[in-house]
């Protein structure tokens, strides 16, 4: 009797997919430009603080159904006026992304006084300043090749799988991770900010859940590096963020809870990239104090708050993609 062996593992490999990501350049509000992409065709302002993205497969977000996810990355050479990133989905006047399939709108905000000093909390959809503002954005459309339904002739599906959201291959069955991919997440997990034991404490923070991480370090109170475990090709990645807070809030309320609640998420890439690199990159946690800034806190840590920070990251040109 005769045996082999094979190199590839018949275990099933679940790589997060995107349906589309861009990695965008505003450092020029007046001409936006693509720096790299999965299924984009094109940005374009539409007025102060709007700009209009049009996927290249619109195909792939026939079921109107998608979610959208903007962060922020600055570069700190004009950071005097900057703030959040929002994106809106639907049918909108003068808008290239014609009904919710073609793409969205994403709007920039800035705030009204000098960057996240005293009273500069207020944000207005606005220009960033020039040389400051790069914008990574993630699309997940709820559609796969397993068809599930039917509605007015249109057939929708329900299960994610190869050609939509969650794994590269089939759910129900075993299916090796197309890495050519360029939809392919090329790392992701979940930075958790354990609470201190004391206001004098240092913040600390692990990964958990993560692919090709190498860890993270926690720096000032609310700084996080997080180091890949295999470098990327290029810096010209799209890193999205996502917050996840234990709430003091004992229900939901209809006012707005204590602005220690929840976080302002960015990418700091700093002057010529020094923070982010074909190593890692840098996320910031700013929260909005009583005097209405957007600072680094510790407040919520050691208050006894724990906090989540879920990244994922595309492009980078390694593992053979694209």
């Amino acid at each position: 009797m005769s045996y082999s062996a094979s190199a590839y593992t018949n275990i099933p490999v679940t790589v997060p997919m995107a349906d589309a990501w861009g990695y965008l350049n505003l450092n020029t509000p007046s001409s936006p430009s693509i720096i790299d992409h999965s299924n984009v065709s094109a940005i374009s302002k539409l007025a102060n603080g709007r700009y209009g993205v049009t996927f290249a497969a619109s195909s792939r977000f026939s079921s109107n159904a998608y979610v959208v996810i903007t962060t922020p990355e600055y570069n700190d050479t004009n950071n005097s006026l900057y703030g959040p990133v929002s994106c809106r989905i639907g049918n909108i006047n003068g808008s290239t992304a014609l009904g919710r399939s073609a793409g969205f709108e994403m709007n920039t905000f800035v705030y009204n006084h000098t960057a996240f000093q005293s009273g500069g909390g207020t944000a207005t959809v606005a220009d960033a300043q020039t040389n400051s503002l790069r914008v990574a954005f993630a699309a997940f459309s709820f559609s796969i090749d397993n068809r599930a339904y039917s509605v007015s002739g249109t057939t929708y599906a329900t299960v994610p799988g190869a050609s939509g959201y969650g794994v590269t291959g089939a759910t129900y069955s075993s299916h090796l991770a197309n890495m050519l991919s360029k939809r392919s997440a090329t790392a992701y997990g979940t930075i958790v900010v354990p609470k201190c034991l004391g206001n004098n404490s240092p913040v600390s923070a692990y990964t958990e859940n993560s692919y090709n991480i190498l860890g993270v370090s926690a720096g000032g109170n609310a700084v996080f590096d997080i180091i890949f475990d295999k470098p990327m090709n290029n810096t010209n990645y799209c890193v999205i963020l996502s917050g996840e807070y234990e709430s003091e809030q004992e229900s939901v309320a209809t006012t707005i809870p204590s602005t220690n609640e929840f976080s302002d998420l960015l990418v700091r890439a700093g002057p010529s990239n020094q923070f982010k690199t074909v190593n890692g990159f840098r996320i910031e946690s700013r929260k909005q104090a009583s005097n209405n800034s957007w600072t680094l806190q510790s407040v919520a840590y050691q208050s006894g708050r724990t906090e989540r920070i879920h990244f994922m990251v595309f492009g980078g040109g390694t593992y053979g993609q694209p």
